[in-house]
């Protein structure tokens, strides 16, 4: 019984936990202006915005009343901010929208009265009307719209989302909105994947030029005739002179003659 209910506390826990966890990475904002009370000073507070100028909540008819531009013909705009806290940043975000802006011919001046919508959006509320480059930007026909708005935001950790429109004919339904929704997802600076660190290339010197050397042309050396070798003193020479020659033979033969003459000699 002890361990049943355990496992019954666990699981409770572990769901808790989740619920949670989910909770906390969700960001939003929703706000419902047809079931709103008219109201011409309207407050930022009021429709959960951050910022807001010429709007109200204007009467209209069965659907409900709708958000408005407080005087036609004068710039209007809502900035909402989206928030992931910190240490956390903007995954996800989507905003959906039931509205109508439209053009028509007016029949007293005979051509379109020139109505705006734009949604502009950055990490700070400042935003230039004229020559900033919306997000989105034309007419929206009466029906639910959602905007996709992730890879205008993701990476931030606050987001401002601007709904700026111009209604500049004589009525104040031409340009009307009777709900924001926006929904997100939030996670971890540290989910975030590690940058990719390329190794560092092996430094290469350039290379050493070394200067060019002159060409050294040697003269052509005369040819050169064997070296003659002279006999050391008391040597004999390599090569026999005549005059040696002769004293030889002489010799030879004087010892020729005398060992005739000892041999005649024995025998007498």
């Amino acid at each position: 019984m002890k361990k049943t209910l355990f496992g019954i506390l666990l699981i409770l826990g572990l769901i808790a936990s989740l619920t949670l966890t989910a909770a906390a990475e969700q960001i939003g904002v929703s706000v419902d202006f047809a079931g709103m009370d008219p109201n011409e000073s309207l407050t930022a507070e009021e429709i959960g915005a951050y910022e807001i100028s010429n709007v109200k909540i204007a009467v209209f008819n069965s659907e409900g009343n709708i958000l408005a531009a407080g005087q036609n013909g004068t710039p209007s705009y809502v900035i909402y901010k989206l928030s992931a806290g910190e240490g956390n940043m903007i995954k996800t975000l989507t905003l959906k929208s039931y509205a109508s802006v439209n053009d028509y011919v007016l029949e007293d001046i005979g051509h379109l009265a020139g109505n705006v919508f734009k949604i502009f959006v950055g990490d700070k509320p400042e935003f230039d009307f004229e020559n900033g480059t919306p997000v989105v930007e034309g007419m929206v026909g009466k029906k639910n719209h959602t905007w996709t708005l992730t890879n205008d935001v993701v990476g931030m950790e606050d987001a401002y989302v601007c709904l700026y429109f111009l209604n500049n004919s004589a009525h104040v339904d031409w340009v009307r909105f009777y709900s924001f929704a926006f929904s997100g997802t939030t996670k971890s600076v540290d989910e975030t994947e590690p940058p990719v660190t390329e190794a560092p290339a092996p430094e290469t010197k350039a290379p050493v030029t070394e200067a060019p050397q002159p060409t050294v042309t040697e003269a052509p050396q005369p040819e050169t005739a064997a070296p003659v070798t002279e006999a050391a003193p008391g040597q004999p020479s390599s090569g026999l002179d005549p005059i040696a020659i002769v004293l030889i033979v002489a010799g030879v033969l004087i010892v020729a003659v005398v060992v005739a003459v000892l041999v005649a000699s024995k025998k007498k």
